[in-house]
Formats: structure tokens, sequence, C-alpha cells
């Protein structure tokens, strides 16, 4: 690489461009303090400041490390299962395999890309954030060995304006300020010359961004070559080479591709560049350390009546262990299991069971369990929405209406008095979110109409949350899941 270090007011520190060709190529020193070195004492490489780019990356870091938003669904996280490529009949941890596979190898024909695949709610996009703290909870700007300086950069695909083309350089400008410069010394730099970080672009949600099904040849070399991920992105030999990427796109849209490695991995690559992994369904193993989770995090009540009712151990129903064995048994009593299978949904089944099992105890205790209603996953997400849409109206009524109310009512708004104001909206807000799912869907102002006519509310988000967020970028509401705006 031909760079040159600038050393800028410095009577201390001077290093003669003699020594800096015996070392071949520019250096800092591994003991030195980038966040805490002086203003007069600035590394600079192609015109890069060093020591900025570096506090740029620890910005970053404790962004990430201390944001709230994902607590709640990080503490409900349970590790999920991918079949080992060395024994297909083995289920490992996804963790320990991507680290093992994909980030603890050294030479320049090892896997650079993993493709990360599972079906809707199967918990890609928590365990990419899951992964990407766990890596930089341990991170550090002087790394211990190269393969220990993994720095992972998470962003949704969708959230970007040009995510086919320009990912990377967007990715690093958005997230971490980086100027035009410090990307292209990025771009180009060997970072363990200069103690740089290596970089894991973590790429969620392919599928909200191409439609693969609208391809003209799901088997033709040149169509998937064409809309080839690191060829779109001009990654190759000279550029990124010490990048690697993780992208995770929904099973079922690549059903039909295959050649998978065509669309995602190095075109001109050894086959061994390119990795691809599921995530499993629940086993009933994770299906319990799921219940225990939620049992400790979140309030779960079930009908004394109910409880009475449910074959648990009598010592143990008043504990966590007893909880777990009545949410089971509930679970099983619905014939829910399988729809447990799926995270997502199996936390949608927790917190919708205690309502659902509320409003009739005695039936759902029979001793029969044929009279047992069986759910579907329709009526678990319909239930589930409308009692989401329903409670953040109910926060938006007293939000607004406290202030009129407070004086007459000396509190709360009664339950029915609630539900006679709520009510009427529900409809109209289904109708409205019903229009916003097909604007994301990409369908035309006219199919939509079809639906029936609804206005638009910027309001809207603070109604549905936490199923949609407003998308700054794109000027629209955007579903927190796929399968929220399916549904």
């Amino acid at each position: 690489m031909n760079s040159q270090n600038f050393t800028k007011d410095s009577k201390t520190q001077q290093t003669s461009q003699n020594e800096l060709s015996k070392a071949g190529k520019p250096e800092l020193a591994r003991d030195q303090n980038y966040s805490e070195s002086p203003a007069s004492d600035k590394e600079y490489t192609l015109g890069v400041n060093i020591t900025e780019l570096l506090a740029k990356f620890q910005q970053y870091q404790e962004k990430v490390l201390n944001v709230s938003r994902l607590e709640r669904e990080l503490n409900l996280f349970v590790e999920p299962l991918t079949f080992s490529i060395t024994c297909e009949d083995k289920l490992l941890e996804l963790s320990y395999e991507t680290r093992g596979q994909l980030l603890t190898s050294q030479s320049s024909k090892d896997p650079r890309i993993l493709l990360l695949t599972g079906q809707a709610g199967s918990g890609k996009s928590v365990f990419c954030q899951h992964l990407q703290r766990e890596i930089l909870s341990n991170w550090h700007q002087i790394p211990e060995s190269d393969h220990e300086n993994w720095f992972p950069i998470y962003v949704e695909l969708s959230s970007l304006k040009n995510p086919k083309s320009e990912a990377l350089s967007e990715t690093l400008s958005r997230e971490l300020s980086l100027t035009e410069e410090e990307i292209s010394l990025l771009r180009i730099t060997d970072p363990t010359t200069l103690k740089l970080p290596r970089l894991l672009f973590i790429f969620d949600g392919y599928d909200e961004i191409e439609n693969i099904h609208a391809f003209h040849s799901l088997n033709s070399k040149e169509e998937l070559v064409k809309h080839n991920f690191f060829e779109l992105n001009k990654i190759h030999d000279e550029s990124w080479k010490n990048a690697k990427f993780i992208i995770t796109c929904r099973e079922e849209n690549l059903q039909n591709v295959q050649r998978k490695d065509l669309l995602f991995g190095p075109v001109s690559g050894d086959s061994g560049s390119f990795l691809q992994r599921s995530i499993e369904p629940f086993s009933d193993k994770q299906i319990r350390s799921y219940l225990k989770k939620y049992c400790s995090f979140e309030q779960f009540s079930i009908h004394p009546a109910l409880v009475d009712c449910l074959s648990s151990d009598p010592s143990q129903k008043s504990n966590s262990k007893g909880q777990v064995q009545s949410i089971e048994q509930l679970i099983d009593r619905y014939a829910l299991r399988e729809i447990a299978r799926v995270p997502s949904l199996l936390r949608v089944i927790c917190q919708i069971l205690p309502k659902i099992t509320s409003e009739d105890p005695e039936q759902v205790g029979a001793e029969d369990s044929t009279q047992a209603k069986t759910l579907s996953t329709r009526f678990l997400l319909d239930f589930f929405v409308s009692e989401t849409i329903k409670a953040n109206l109910k926060k938006t009524v007293k939000t607004t209406d406290s202030s009129a109310k407070q004086k007459e009512s000396n509190g709360d708004l009664e339950e029915v008095k609630e539900n006679q104001i709520i009510d009427p909206h529900i409809e109209a807000i289904n109708r409205q979110t019903q229009n916003f799912a097909l604007r994301s869907s990409g369908y035309s102002g006219n199919e939509i109409k079809t639906q029936g006519e609804v206005n638009d509310d910027p309001s809207l988000p603070l109604k549905l949350h936490p199923l949609a967020k407003w998308d700054g970028n794109r000027s629209r509401v955007k579903f927190q899941y796929p399968w929220i705006r399916e549904f």
C-alpha cells in the first residue's frame, strides 16, 4: 500500500521515512490508547486521522451496547440450532457454528459470507443482533489476536436508500458517521496493518429489498449473477477483501434457487467462500427454555380455577417450574405445539393465552381434553393484533383525554367507558393497517382502493406499536415483522 504517516505538532515522537520503509507499512504503536491520545499527536494515513476513525468505532460500540430497545427480546433469547456442515444429522448452536466456520478462518480461501435462512419468525433478526452484542461486548481497540478483532455492524437492508449497490458505504456513513475518505481507507486497506478492526457486515432481510420470484429464471447463471450481491456492491479481491458478511433471507423465498452462491457469494471465488445455514424450528427443550425465561422476565398469570384443573405438581404450582408446566399443558391442550416451534409465534402464544383462558376457565379446565378449542395461526395473530391495537389506543385515549376527564373521574377511565370509545376505531384502524401493508408489499393505489377507502393517519405507528414503526428514509410505515405485514 502506498501511504504515508504524518505526525503533526509532536515534539517527542518523530518517525523517519527510513524507519517506515523498513517496517514495510505504517503501524500505530500496539499499546497506544487511541481514545486518549493528545490532539497534538495525530496519526494520518491517506489523509485519514486514525485516532478519530477509531473513536467512531468506539462510539458505535457504546451506542449499540447501551440501546435498551432490544432488551426485552434479548432477555427472552434462546440460542437457535442449525445442522453442522461436518455432521448433517447433528444440531449445533448457531453462534458456535458461525464463529467456528466464518469468524475464526484465516485463509483467503475460507468463507467470506454466511447466508442465514429460516422461516418467517424463526428468529433471524434477533440472533443477528444478539451476535452483534456478544462480539461488541468483548471488542477492544487493541486486540490480542486477529480473529478477536471482528467489528459487527448490523443494519436492516430495507432501511437503506440504495441497498442493492451501495449497502456497505451507506451503512458506514449512516451508522458510524464515516467520511468518504475514511470509507475509502477501509475499502482498500488491510486492517491488521493499522490495527483497525475487521468489519463484519450483518445485512438483515434480503427478501425485503429483492423480489426473487420476479427473476426471469431462478436457475439461470446469468440471471443470478446479474443480481449478485458481491458484484453489485463491488466487493472483490482489491475492495473489501478483509470484510465478511452475514445476510439473512427467508427460507421460502429461496426454495427454487438452486445456486444460492451465485446470488450472494463471490462469483470468481472458491466454492468454499460461501456458507449457508438454516435456523431449525424450536425443539421441545427450546420451547421449555423460552417459557422459563418468559416466566422470569414477563408477567404470566393463569386463572386460579384453571391452575387447579391442570395436572402440574401441586407443590410447584406457584413457582416458576410449575408455571412452565401449566403453560406447556395449555399449549398442548389447544394443539399449539407445532405453532410454538416458531419463536415469534411462541411469544404471541404467551401473550394471549392468559386472556383467552381467563374468559372461560371452567371450560378450558374440563377433564375431556377433546373439548379444548384448537387455535389456528390465523386466530392467534388476529387476536394478538387486535389486542395490541386496543392496548395502544387506550394509552392514546388516556393521554389525550386525561386533562379533560381527570376532574370528572378522578382516575383512569373505566373499562366499559374505554371500550365504548375504542371499539368503533378498531375496524377503521384494521382497514388502514391493511392499506399500509398492501402499499409496503408493492400494490398500486388502484388495487388498494378496491379494499376500501382509507385516509392516511400519521399517528398509525403509535397506535400499532410495537407492530409498526415510521421509516423516515422512505416516508412510510414499516411493520416490525414481515409476518405481521403479511397477516
